[in-house]
């Protein structure tokens, strides 16, 4: 009998990076699908607000240093077999001390009309999923690709099912809450027994310390570089409401396909990269242009028809969030460059820690001053100022100090071109 060759998409599948970059795209896709849902259910934009709210809390707590801890462990895995476990262990720490700080603030500074048991919620939610984030990086260590993919799928369809039978129970926003809670409790649970149940696990000091020395940086640097998201969103609730932080959250963000695809490459070739640099960096460069011929085309076709898409995927009331989102598309200009990638490999992550200082300066120093003249069209310009400024640092870095060629792993030509064009349209639709 003829074995028949498995199709080109599950040839791509069975590559590590090809994986990874799935999982997180079934990831990305089912927390922003659920948006979709409730919009489209007439929930209020207030609603609405809560859930994102929520959200962004947690994710502000803990983005740092959870980034931080998985960076380094892809830079650092090679040297012990443990450093997986001693991951967790360091993630379970964190989330114990996170959950702390948020105890403090809600006695020192809650306000009457506050319900405790969002308090639980977010405790449980910050203690249980982000030790969970080991289950992926797990499987694409140990290239257990198809177990990654299914488990991408499986969170897709738990995320989608869980807004469209609260949806159709007519059941308030805060039960979503409660199921993104529940789901989150049985991904930890999964990622403790898959780490723990075979019982090799040895406990070493000196792995937590490398692990954390490893991780310091790093995670002030991701706390600089992402601190601005939440600093943006605290100045647009202030100066514009609740109602406003709705509308801006929807469209002052990158396409998720994009902003995931990118971030997975560029995680997922710090190993590559720190075990061989000279071919990591063509793998590099030849993925990253593989990813502009997809990005590019697809972005400029979305700014065009942005003003027809949100009204119809939402509501009318997101109609504003288009031209947000348009402002937005020109970070995948920097966005697909990736020296930060080639310097967490060559565990040069002070260097990365002082670009994040700056942008973050740049970025706040800015919104304040454009605010008054352009409101949040200025606080946009703000980011993507100051997100510029960082990745060309980090590219002069590479350059001048580690003696790379930019051209060994950006691919010049491409970008150029793909660049061009996104700017022209983006200026027909401002000017014309």
């Amino acid at each position: 009998m003829i074995k028949k060759e498995p199709s080109n998409f599950f040839n791509a599948l069975e590559q590590r990076i090809s994986a990874y970059q799935f999982f997180q795209m079934l990831r990305f896709s089912s927390l922003l699908i659920p948006g979709i849902v409730l919009a489209q259910a007439a929930y209020s934009k207030e609603d609405i607000g809560l859930l994102e709210a929520f959200l962004m809390t947690a994710s502000s707590i803990s983005f740092f240093w959870v980034s931080a801890l998985f960076s380094s462990l892809l830079s650092q895995h090679q040297k012990e077999e443990n450093f997986l476990h001693h991951t967790w262990l360091l993630s379970l720490g964190c989330s114990l001390v996170a959950a702390f700080v948020v105890l403090v603030y809600f006695f020192l500074f809650r306000s009457p009309s506050f319900d405790p048991i969002y308090l639980v919620c977010l405790i449980v939610y910050l203690l249980t999923n982000n030790p969970a984030f080991s289950i992926e990086n797990a499987m694409l260590l140990e290239k257990e690709n198809k177990s990654l993919v299914t488990y991408g799928m499986l969170f897709f369809i738990v995320q989608m099912l869980c807004p469209i039978i609260i949806v159709s129970l007519h059941l308030p926003i805060q039960y979503l809450i409660f199921a993104i809670v529940l789901f989150s409790i049985c991904r930890f649970l999964f990622s403790f027994f898959k780490l723990f149940s075979k019982g090799n696990f040895t406990y070493h000091q000196q792995s937590m310390l490398l692990l954390l020395m490893a991780a310091a940086p790093l995670a002030l640097s991701y706390l600089m570089s992402g601190a601005a998201e939440y600093v943006d969103a605290f100045i647009v609730t202030k100066y514009f409401g609740k109602g406003a932080f709705g509308v801006y959250r929807y469209g002052a963000r990158e396409f998720p396909v994009f902003l995931l695809l990118a971030n997975t490459l560029s995680i997922s070739m710090i190993p590559g990269i720190a075990s061989n640099l000279s071919q990591g960096l063509s793998e590099l460069k030849k993925r990253s242009s593989f990813l502009m011929h997809i990005a590019f085309p697809t972005m400029i076709v979305l700014v065009l028809c942005s003003k027809w898409i949100y009204p119809f995927v939402f509501n009318q009331a997101f109609a504003p969030a288009a031209t947000y989102f348009n402002y937005y598309a020109l970070l995948l200009i920097c966005r697909l460059v990736f020296p930060q990638t080639i310097l967490m490999a060559l565990k040069q992550n002070k260097i990365v820690l002082i670009s994040a200082t700056i942008e973050l300066f740049l970025n706040v120093s800015l919104s304040l001053v454009l605010l008054p003249s352009f409101g949040i069209l200025g606080i946009i310009w703000a980011t993507i100022i100051a997100y510029s400024v960082d990745k060309l640092f980090l590219i002069a870095y590479c350059k001048w100090r580690l003696k790379l060629d930019i051209k060994a792993f950006i691919p010049l030509k491409t970008l150029a071109g793909y660049s061009l064009v996104l700017l022209s349209v983006l200026g027909l639709i401002i000017f014309f």
